[in-house]
């Protein structure tokens, strides 16, 4: 798991400027710098690992209800592909976005001073852009994932092997 965790976690801290270094530490399930002091989030350890996972299945679901379920002649075009890629782009944006947002709005992203043992509320340090632009950067990782996918094992499909790249 600890793989796993670096793996998914390098990949999304790609995006850790666009969606808040906060809100990254979270997900590593580190701690923060606050105006009093150190504290920490009561998080459970590193959750790139959910996210990632189930942003890779969503998106290895779509590839292959694309080329081996529906596979059908008439979506053999670059806009069938796209079609597909982008619901793809989209679940998952709704999947971050949902993710983080109800970890915010639940209370697990309190933060807890680590001198006074008090909690803080996260208001200061996460809000709900963050969460959205949590949600966009696993949109952009599921659609090079799907990407990468439809690059790789397209071949096999019966019907559109040549998709997105039809002449």
């Amino acid at each position: 798991m600890d793989f796993l965790g670096e793996f998914f976690g390098t990949m999304y801290c790609w995006f850790e400027t666009f969606f808040g270094l906060d809100l990254a530490n979270y997900m590593w399930g580190g701690s923060l710098e606050t105006t009093d002091g150190a504290a920490h989030f009561q998080s459970d350890g590193n959750m790139f690992v959910v996210v990632g996972i189930t942003m890779c299945l969503i998106s290895l679901f779509t590839f292959s209800l694309f080329y081996y379920i529906v596979n059908h002649p008439k979506l053999n075009h670059w806009w069938g592909w796209l079609l597909f890629w982008i619901s793809n782009g989209v679940i998952n944006l709704i999947v971050g976005w949902s993710w983080t947002l109800s970890h915010l709005n639940s209370g697990e992203m309190n933060v807890i001073e680590t001198a006074s043992g008090s909690e803080i509320s996260p208001d200061d340090y996460i809000n709900s852009t963050d969460c959205f632009c949590f949600g966009i950067s696993n949109m952009v990782l599921a659609l090079i994932f799907m990407f990468a996918f439809s690059m790789l094992f397209k071949w096999w499909s019966s019907n559109c092997s040549k998709a997105p790249f039809v002449k």
